[in-house]
């Protein structure tokens, strides 16, 4: 049973000095290094989840962890103290034990009343909506009254939810397609007849989209990138189209085109553009624009031989242990006329360190086994999405036997192993069919995917990468 006190009676000798009128805004405060709390942390704690068996029942199952794992910030100027990162969702804040260091001794205020109790160390608190804490000093001069709250996500982390906004019958149309998010727009480009089309609307939107003014040649679609705020497309004629937009993403009506050597844009790390150069080698630009310009050989640990050149992707992170470097990974398919027997994606990965002038060299991901390698899909597109690179592809081709759509994929180091994603389920009704789709991510964490088959566009987002810390 929890021992409950009145103050009249834990804290005779500081009622004589203190109104009986709690709510009294002449009551004596005194703030004084003599009464605060000093450091505030959670004991272990109850979390109730959600589970589904696999006949469809029902139920609620419990695990415990360490609220020591979560920070809590004592805020002396405002009398606050609250948790910055929010507690997972499901945890039981109602029967919470808390450790207090303190000046001075402290009680906690009645959620229903004016009525104080003892804090103690073995008794459980009910944390569901904010508490006021007060601390005492020790010669009864005065208290200090904190408000305690404990925030808690009220949404699973880990559910991914897809909502399907639009239906739009220019995509169907379409019989190849790639897609890449520009500030605060979205461009799809594909295939339509014998030229390429492209098509944007904003993120905030999804439902409305605009056929850009101009139209280019069949292929110009499969280089289609994103750098420096413009996009980028270009033909195996050797033409380069920049559409530059304004601040917000959205397209100018003018577009610049010129020429280059190059066979296949691949990449941008912010400062440099990547390609393939007339001779299969990986070439980055010497300046930001995208033709016309210098370009130099790349270093590559391993032949030009496992370079992809054909549906080709790439992701950019930035390090966790440097602010100014980040890993650049490219990851596509060899020519399935040259390579029938390839069943795994070629990758390769490299460091970019923006403050320095080395440049690294690519290092070659052959996989640390067969079993942890990425399939060689049709349309193969990899994004950065949280602490991991995510992939999804249509049929295997060449020896890959894999099922259309089978489900996504990602990788936790980088590129070199991977795994099926099982946070990320598939669009209703994608699964297993065959058909052409555009994928990209938003700077707000939402994953678009467009049907070519039927014109749906879905988007979706892990809950978790929406959310905001705690100010």
């Amino acid at each position: 049973m929890k021992k409950r006190h009145s103050l009249f009676l834990t804290l005779l000798s500081v009622a004589l000095v203190f109104t009986s009128c709690l709510g009294d805004d002449e009551e004596n405060y005194t703030y004084s290094s003599d009464m605060a709390i000093t450091a505030f942390s959670l004991g272990t704690l109850n979390r109730y989840l959600h589970t589904t068996s696999s006949t469809g029942a029902d139920s609620i199952y419990k695990k415990t962890y360490s609220g020591s794992l979560y920070s809590f910030h004592v805020d002396q100027e405002n009398l606050l103290i609250y948790n910055t990162d929010s507690l997972p969702y499901g945890t039981d804040v109602k029967h919470v034990i808390c450790n207090i260091t303190s000046r001075g001794s402290v009680v906690i205020k009645s959620m229903n009343s004016d009525s104080l109790n003892t804090y103690s160390t073995t008794d459980s608190i009910d944390f569901s909506q904010p508490r006021e804490m007060r601390v005492y000093a020790p010669d009864g001069s005065g208290y200090r009254a904190y408000t305690v709250k404990i925030n808690v996500h009220q949404e699973d982390g880990d559910v991914f939810k897809w909502k399907n906004i639009s239906t739009n019958n220019l995509f169907s149309t379409l019989d190849g397609m790639k897609a890449v998010a520009c500030k605060n727009y979205i461009y799809v480009a594909g295939n339509s007849g014998a030229q390429t089309k492209l098509y944007y609307t904003a993120i905030s939107d999804g439902s409305n989209w605009t056929e850009y003014g101009m139209t280019f040649p069949a292929d110009a679609y499969k280089n289609l990138l994103s750098h420096n705020g413009n996009i980028f497309l270009r033909a195996k004629t050797g033409d380069t189209y920049i559409v530059t937009t304004q601040e917000d993403g959205k397209p100018n009506t003018t577009v610049e085109t010129g020429q280059d050597a190059l066979t296949a844009l691949l990449a941008s790390d912010g400062e440099h553009l990547y390609a393939l150069n007339n001779n299969g080698e990986l070439v980055r630009s010497d300046t930001q624009e995208g033709y016309n310009c210098s370009w130099s050989t790349e270093t590559l640990d391993n032949g030009n031989t496992f370079l992809p050149s054909q549906d080709i992707s790439y992701t950019l992170s930035a390090l966790r242990t440097n602010n100014n470097a980040a890993r650049l990974v490219l990851i596509g398919n060899r020519s399935v006329e040259e390579y029938a027997s390839d069943a795994a994606a070629q990758i390769w990965g490299k460091i970019i360190e923006y403050d320095n002038n080395t440049n690294s060299t690519w290092m070659y991901y052959d996989g640390t086994s067969a079993a942890q390698q990425l399939p060689r899909l049709s349309g193969l597109t990899a994004f950065a999405y949280g602490d991991a690179i995510v992939a999804l592809g249509g049929k295997g081709i060449g020896a890959c036997t894999t099922t259309p759509f089978y489900m996504f994929y990602a990788s936790y180091d980088g590129g070199i192993s991977w795994a099926g994603d099982t946070r990320i389920p598939l669009p209703t009704g994608l699964s297993g069919v065959d058909t052409t789709f555009a994928l990209t991510v938003d700077h707000d964490n939402f994953i678009w995917l467009i049907r070519g088959d039927n014109g749906q566009v879905w988007r979706g987002r892990l809950n978790k990468l929406g959310w905001e810390t705690e100010k």
